[in-house]
């Protein structure tokens, strides 16, 4: 039995060959903690030519230029603006605000009450802390993480824990942390899909 008691319905190998053959969509949802692992599970699923689904709630407003990848989950509440590209694994909490002409990269978690000014670039793994403000034109590095109300005024480089008003690196992402290390990051990137890319 899994968390909450619910059944284990097999492996990864097992359940790509049963929604292969069945025509279903799959969803991944694993969490933060192991948003690494989803990145594997998404490979795996497109190696086996399994669909996988994005889920958008209708109380949210996205634009119709914006392009949204795979396994995204998009809550009630979040506006994404126009000609906006968001990656695979996307995850956006109530509240979060992605205006025009950004670009999200893979496996990026926006928090509650998140907002990203025009033209924005998150690379991939990044996770955004609640209420985090990013003005326009900013660049976050791959594998970056935000502390709750960070106020990002300048580029933040891959792979750092970063927080405040104006937001500062703290410290190298360390295991533990809610991003992947920069050397799980490398290893992912080596072995995902041939469509997987830094979204910088």
């Amino acid at each position: 039995m899994g968390p909450g008691g619910a059944p284990i319905l097999g492996t990864v190998e097992e359940g790509c060959r049963t929604l292969a053959d069945g025509g279903v969509h799959a969803f991944i949802a694993l969490g933060t903690y192991r948003s690494w692992r989803a990145c594997e599970v998404l490979a795996e699923l497109r190696r086996t030519a399994v669909p996988v689904a994005r889920l958008v709630s209708p109380s949210a407003h996205v634009s119709s230029t914006a392009v949204i990848g795979d396994g995204a989950l998009v809550m009630g509440g979040v506006f994404i603006g126009a000609e906006v590209v968001i990656g695979d694994l996307f995850t956006a909490h109530g509240g979060v605000v992605v205006e025009h002409h950004g670009t999200i990269g893979h496996n990026v978690l926006l928090a509650p009450g998140v907002s990203l000014c025009g033209c924005s670039r998150i690379a991939d793994h990044c996770f955004l802390g609640v209420g985090t403000s990013v003005i326009p034109e900013i660049r976050i590095g791959e594998g970056t993480m935000t502390g709750a109300g960070s106020v990002v005024v300048r580029d933040l480089p891959a792979g750092v824990v970063a927080l405040g008003n104006p937001c500062r690196p703290l410290r190298p992402v360390a295991d533990g942390d809610e991003v992947p290390s920069p050397e799980l990051v490398a290893r992912l990137r080596a072995t995902l899909h041939p469509s997987y890319s830094a979204g910088s």
